[in-house]
């Protein structure tokens, strides 16, 4: 990964990175300095924070949908889409797969075998309160 590529994500993580910052950041990305199972651990788990981001996003879109259809204010909804979020969080960690799991995975690219989708997670309904 290139340093250009990287910038924007150390961006997201505060506003004046610093020079560690940068240098944990890449011990964090893949590259060819890794082990082929090293690199498909940390992508497998961004993957998984990536999906985390997209199903926040639809249960906040979700949230403020049914807000609106049931005149519910801004706090009450607010407190309900935490409250989603933070279960949702518990239900459906990141689950880094183990440096077995990793070589056999890669073992299996090589034969061309291996399945690597991401199961799909569960969006739970909201509960206004």
């Amino acid at each position: 990964m290139s340093i250009e590529e990287i910038i924007p994500e150390l961006k997201q993580a505060g506003t004046n990175p610093t020079d560690f910052d940068f240098k944990q950041m890449m011990k964090a990305h893949a590259n060819v300095g890794k082990s082929p199972e090293a690199n498909l651990i940390l992508l497998d788990a961004k993957k998984q924070m990536q999906e985390r981001v997209k199903d926040h996003a639809e249960i906040i879109r979700q949230a403020n949908r049914l807000a609106q259809q049931r005149g519910v204010d801004s706090q009450t909804s607010a407190f309900a889409i935490d409250k989603a979020l933070r279960e949702y969080d518990r239900n459906n960690p990141i689950r880094l797969m183990s440096s077995e799991e990793a070589a056999q995975m890669v073992g299996e690219r090589s034969s061309g075998d291996a399945d690597v989708t991401a199961g799909k997670r569960s969006i739970e309904f909201l509960e206004f309160e």
